[in-house]
């Protein structure tokens, strides 16, 4: 090819980059209090156990703005001789926990953690 093509064509690349850097560099929110912070970080806790399903039956009361209903919870324990397991469900009122063959377990919900 020629030669003199190559300069034309670096020449009009390097032109529009020239006139489009301005644009791009002062590109800006119209309004700098409007702009949106990054929510804070959540890490992901260790556990004992890994949450393989998760499903839910919710019933919902629109007028009380309340849910009621059902969560199964499917785990598998990490170590061997698992006794407790420690969820986080707030705001949730807990009335029962069972194992999938009906087995009622003991529990305990501490409602001052769970706000």
């Amino acid at each position: 090819m020629n030669p003199k093509f190559y300069r034309l064509r670096f020449f009009a690349l390097f032109a529009a980059l020239l006139f489009s850097f301005p644009v791009i560099s002062a590109a800006q929110p119209a309004n700098a209090n409007e702009i949106k912070k990054l929510p804070p970080v959540h890490y992901i806790r260790s556990r004992d156990y890994d949450m393989r399903h998760n499903a839910l039956n919710l019933k919902f009361d629109w007028e009380k703005e309340q849910t009621y209903g059902t969560a199964t919870i499917t785990l598998a324990p990490l170590v061997p001789n698992l006794k407790i397991i420690n969820l986080d469900a707030g705001l949730m009122m807990i009335n029962s926990v069972k194992l999938n063959n009906g087995t009622v377990l003991q529990h305990q919900y501490d409602e001052k953690k769970a706000v």
